[in-house]
């Protein structure tokens, strides 16, 4: 599904706004997979973990699930120690799918919260701001970076533009846009 792809995307660049934090890109985080050949959450066993957490030079790891039934939306978070697999933290919350922006905002809330990070107000309002940005365009934007990370540049330009349209304010799709565009313009 190619909503955890968004998703991921979005906890990573919230997350990014911290300072104290150190926090690997995606695509650093893709490459990763692709190198140990794994695709799926059920495969993260703990010796995976730990594997992966040397790999990117992790001490803790934030994995996560959702679902959607009937317009409610659920995300639960975890942060394990790559060294030992043990649950750090956990978090969860829910609320209306369609309110699926906001709640992604009060996921990373929670759990920079219950971490022992220092930040300011500004980076605290970075986190939180939350503009008019629609479930539906999120799912296009997922889509997106599904046909990005599998090399289908043209339609992951179409997915991102379309995104955009429904919701003009997606930062993170003009981004991807402006991306790809660059890389298209250095050719």
């Amino acid at each position: 599904n190619p909503l955890r792809k968004g998703l991921a995307d979005m906890l990573i660049s919230d997350l990014s706004n911290l300072k104290m934090l150190r926090v690997v890109e995606r695509d650093k985080l893709e490459e990763v997979l692709k190198e140990i050949n794994l695709s799926s959450s059920a495969e993260f066993d703990a010796s995976t973990q730990q594997k992966i957490g040397k790999l990117l030079g992790a001490e803790t790891l934030l994995f996560g699930s959702y679902f959607e039934l009937l317009g409610t939306f659920r995300i639960d978070a975890r942060i394990v120690k790559t060294q030992t697999g043990e649950i750090f933290k956990s978090e969860g919350v829910n609320g209306k799918t369609e309110d699926f922006v906001q709640l992604e905002k009060e996921l990373v809330w929670k759990i920079v919260s219950g971490l022992d990070v220092k930040f300011s107000e500004k980076e605290k309002s970075s986190i939180m701001s939350s503009k008019s940005i629609s479930y539906k365009s999120t799912l296009l934007y997922a889509e997106g970076l599904e046909y990005y990370d599998n090399g289908n540049i043209k339609s992951a330009l179409a997915k991102f533009q379309e995104s955009l349209s429904l919701s003009p304010e997606f930062d993170k799709a003009k981004s991807m846009i402006a991306k790809i565009s660059s890389m298209q313009s250095s050719k």
